[in-house]
């Protein structure tokens, strides 16, 4: 998991830094990737809010869904989202300091295929541990049954 932290400063009060952020409607006036973001979910901005990003990353057109999964106005927000490939989480803390506020950002992103592509294989492994472990299960128990053999039996006395 890739994780980035930034704090800057605006000359504006904490409600209207809030405000302005949690539209995430607004995310394409300051973030140079995102090409548009739409509002998917009807109602006032809140926790349950959904937006769709069209951004473009490296040259490749992406679609990101968020949702505001935090709404501490004007103190905190948080949007998280997923996609087929990626997880991702922004964290934005807002704290008034005289004529200006602080925010703080703080994202995770992971990369879900290797993920996926890690328990494809650790589940073929694992396949593998299951099958050698059983494979002499049944001859086992059919051996003790009819002539009561235990002889790799240990105690732990």
């Amino acid at each position: 998991m890739a994780r980035t932290r930034s704090t800057i400063h605006a000359r504006v009060s904490s409600v209207t830094a809030f405000d302005f952020v949690s539209d995430f409607r607004h995310a394409p006036l300051w973030d140079p990737q995102a090409r548009s973001v739409v509002k998917v979910t009807e109602g006032p901005i809140g926790v349950g809010t959904q937006f769709l990003m069209v951004g473009a990353v490296i040259g490749r057109r992406l679609e990101l869904p968020y949702e505001i999964v935090v709404f501490e106005r004007p103190l905190r927000l948080v949007m998280a989202g997923s996609t087929r490939f990626l997880r991702y989480r922004d964290e934005i803390t807002f704290v008034d300091e005289g004529d200006r506020t602080r925010l703080t950002y703080d994202a995770e992103l992971e990369i879900q295929i290797v993920k996926r592509l890690a328990d494809h294989v650790l589940q073929l492994v694992f396949s593998r541990i299951a099958e050698v472990a059983t494979r002499g299960m049944a001859q086992a128990i059919e051996a003790y049954s009819e002539y009561g053999i235990t002889s790799k039996i240990q105690s732990r006395t």
